[in-house]
């Protein structure tokens, strides 16, 4: 007998829309992704990051963005956890989000290498 023959009724209802739910459990997850990069965006965003005082410069204001990479997990209740990376240099200080994939990997994309390379002249990205 095959597998197909020896699931009961029950079970072949409840594996009929796993696919579906798969598909929309990760959509509903990348959104959650995108809303938690954005409000780390408009966080740092709204600090102005150019007017704190520097101590290498006698306290005077630093005068451009600095680069910073800010990772950020939320850890909810009973769900996934969520996460964003987002990426800030002189260059790009209104910031990018930094691509990572379903599994919280690297960041992996070109142009966070080449923001990377272009906020610390010299280094490996």
């Amino acid at each position: 007998m095959s597998d197909a023959r020896a699931q009961t009724p029950a079970a072949a209802r409840a594996t009929r829309g796993a696919p579906e739910r798969a598909a929309r459990a990760d959509r509903a997850a990348a959104a959650a992704r995108a809303a938690l990069a954005r409000a780390l965006l408009l966080a740092v965003r709204a600090q102005d990051y150019a007017a704190t005082a520097d101590g290498a410069q006698g306290g005077a204001p630093l005068g451009v963005h600095p680069g910073l990479d800010l990772a950020l997990v939320a850890f909810r209740r009973g769900r996934p956890p969520v996460w964003a990376n987002v990426l800030f240099s002189p260059e790009h200080p209104a910031g990018c989000v930094a691509a990572t994939n379903a599994r919280a990997g690297a960041p992996g994309h070109g142009r966070t290498r080449a923001v990377l390379r272009r906020a610390a002249p010299g280094a490996r990205a």
